[in-house]
């Protein structure tokens, strides 16, 4: 309970700040490259590390690439029947198919499971959320902003450049290397700042605001990310996996993880790239308000 406490404390501070005025958009901005490039690659090299090497380390790896494909799958056939804009068809591309498992989701796994859960959730963001958001996120900015187009040279510097991305490909090279206690207590002073500084900066980008217009594509989206999508995953791979990883800890982060509210950065870009713009702020502010209800639901469930 003292977790989910500091939780909404951390989320509204950011909530209240930017509704006052005391941080600009710069100042958004530093914080997010702050969590980016300092805080998770010191998470990552913390913990990794201490995870067994074994294939079912694939999970966290392959399960968001699936919610992906289903994902674009569901979205472009309901946009047709709908017959939406392209704007608002991208739009919910890039809030449904990328997951808040970082800012959000490792708040969330902390919370619920405790730092024990944490690598998994490490591994599902940055080897999933965030590679399929620098490759295909990037592909469907293209097609439905009309923007630049596609380099894949471009997206594939990105990646290798990547800070979380580095820190995990190292981590994964030292193994089971121990740290010098310096080093290690370091680390775990720069990784305690993941949580406040992420709530912190999701609470600035919170928005509920939404027009009417708005309002069925934002449904649509919404039931799909917090609720389709994961029991999609856990149908299926339900039906694939042995009953002991189905009861493993690494099979019930990956499913939370699956069900976590759109993913801020995912928003940020459809939002520049004017993809409804209000609709992306809107899908975040509510989708993480709504998730608060879902996710310990989907805990009950896995748990």
């Amino acid at each position: 309970m003292e977790n989910f406490v500091l939780i909404a404390i951390f989320l509204a501070s950011g909530a209240f700040a930017k509704y006052k005025g005391w941080v600009r958009d710069s100042a958004s901005l530093r914080l997010n490259q702050f969590v980016i490039f300092i805080c998770l690659p010191a998470i990552i090299l913390l913990k990794i590390p201490q995870l067994t090497l074994d294939t079912n380390l694939l999970l966290p790896v392959i399960v968001p690439w699936g919610v992906l494909l289903i994902a674009s799958l569901l979205i472009i056939s309901v946009a047709t029947l709908f017959n939406w804009s392209r704007e608002v068809t991208g739009c919910l591309l890039m809030v449904t198919c990328f997951g808040n498992t970082s800012f959000f989701g490792f708040p969330m796994v902390s919370a619920f499971w405790g730092e024990e859960g944490l690598p998994y959730a490490v591994i599902y963001d940055v080897l999933g959320s965030f590679l399929s958001l620098a490759l295909v996120g990037n592909i469907f900015l293209a097609i439905y902003s009309g923007g630049e187009r596609f380099s894949w040279i471009a997206a594939v510097k990105r990646l290798l450049t990547f800070p979380p991305f580095i820190a995990i490909l190292i981590a994964f090279a030292i193994g089971d290397l121990e740290y010098p206690q310096t080093l290690k207590n370091g680390l775990s002073l720069i990784g305690q700042l993941l949580i406040p500084s992420t709530m912190f900066l999701v609470g600035m980008h919170l928005s509920l605001k939404i027009e009417a217009r708005y309002i069925k594509p934002l449904q649509i989206a919404l039931a799909l990310k917090l609720i389709l999508l994961p029991l999609s995953a856990l149908l299926l791979l339900s039906g694939l996996l042995s009953t002991d990883l189905k009861d493993s800890l690494i099979f019930q982060v990956t499913i939370f993880e699956a069900a976590m509210p759109p993913m801020v950065t995912a928003s940020v870009m459809a939002i520049h790239a004017r993809l409804a713009p209000q609709l992306a702020a809107a899908c975040v502010g509510i989708g993480l308000f709504t998730s608060c209800a879902t996710l310990p639901l989907w805990y009950w469930l896995l748990s």
